[in-house]
Formats: structure tokens, sequence, C-alpha cells
């Protein structure tokens, strides 16, 4: 029996003339979005977070999302789902609501893939006067 690591997909693959099997080894999921952004005031949606699952599946396949902090995290809701983060209550740049009310939101959030492996990315969200 011959095994192989192939660094690329970090999977060992056994073969043999009786069998032939991969196993993955684990990772976490790798955030591909940006993380910051910049919107107009009144707008509510920010950006759709996505995250792949680190074992070789699509973009959001098997990730759930979650908050996972920053001081501004209560200003926002997040889809588990999708990643579709949006603001709770359109912002207004006149009336700042963030925590040092500078109009620069920032929070991280969670990715976590179906073998509870997580990642966290922080981010920051600039409202600009429309």
């Amino acid at each position: 029996m011959a095994y192989e690591l192939n660094s690329n997909t970090r999977a060992i693959q056994s073969s043999s003339l009786d069998n032939n099997f991969i196993v993955y080894l684990d990772r976490p999921p790798l955030f591909e979005s940006a993380s910051q952004f910049s919107l107009p005031e009144g707008s509510t949606d920010v950006a759709d977070i996505n995250a792949l699952d680190g074992n070789g599946g699509a973009t959001d396949a098997n990730i759930t999302y979650a908050y996972s902090g920053g001081a501004d995290a209560s200003d926002f809701t997040i889809d588990t789902s999708t990643g579709a983060l949006s603001f709770v209550t359109s912002p207004d740049f006149e009336a700042p609501a963030d925590e040092n009310q500078d109009n620069i939101y920032e929070l991280a959030v969670q990715a976590t893939n179906t073998l509870s492996l997580t990642a966290t990315q922080n981010l920051t969200v600039h409202v600009l006067d429309a």
C-alpha cells in the first residue's frame, strides 16, 4: 500500500490493488471577503461575508456565520447561512452610533465549518456623508 500527501489540498491518499481512499486533514475556514467596507449613510446592506470551509468545499458551503465581538457588533445583523451583513438600523452620518462616534464601526465575525473549526475576521465599516 502506498500513501501520498498532496500539499495543495492537504489530503492523504492511499492506493493499493484492494482499496483506494482519501483522507482530508482538518483545516479551519478561510475568509475570502474584504475586511473594510464603506457605504453612504442611510444604507443598511453592508456586505456579503464569504468563507471557504477549509477542506475543499465551495464558498459558503458548510459554513455558519456569527458575531465574535467588536465594540459595535450590536449595531449589525448577520445571516448565519449566507454571511449577509447588515445594519440593524440605517446609520446617520451626523449622529454616529458607533462606540467612539467616529462613523467607523468595528466588529468581528466568525465562520465555523462542519468540523467545528473556526476562523475570525475583524471588520471595519465606514459610514460616509451622503
